[in-house]
């Protein structure tokens, strides 16, 4: 005697497989990416003005902290930093500015 499906268990993985696929095309439909584009302009001044600068000592690694220097400008609108003596490729310093003054004019 030959296997025969019973008709409420075809029935029941026909459902599932209808279930699986339905949300398979929904996810695709719902899941479409969105592109955001434009431009934003403005007109007017930033200005910037450091009033503090120091190399934080901690957080140098492969230089010579003592030689690694901030050095801001007169007019506090320029930071020169001089990192010396680079040992290894990644080494570096971390400059901290607390007093860093920003502002944009639009007139």
């Amino acid at each position: 005697m030959a296997n025969r499906i019973n008709p409420n268990s075809a029935i029941v993985y026909l459902s599932i497989f209808l279930i699986i696929v339905l949300s398979s095309v929904a996810y695709a439909v719902l899941s479409d990416s969105l592109l955001v584009s434009g431009t934003a302009s403005a007109k007017g001044t930033f200005d910037l003005e450091f009033q503090n600068a120091t190399v934080v000592s901690e957080e140098t690694d492969g230089v010579d902290e003592n030689n690694t220097t901030a050095v801001i400008s007169e007019k506090g609108n320029e930071l020169t930093v001089n990192v010396a003596d680079i040992s290894f490729p990644g080494a570096g310093a971390s400059i901290f500015s607390r007093y860093c003054k920003c502002w944009f004019n639009t007139s």
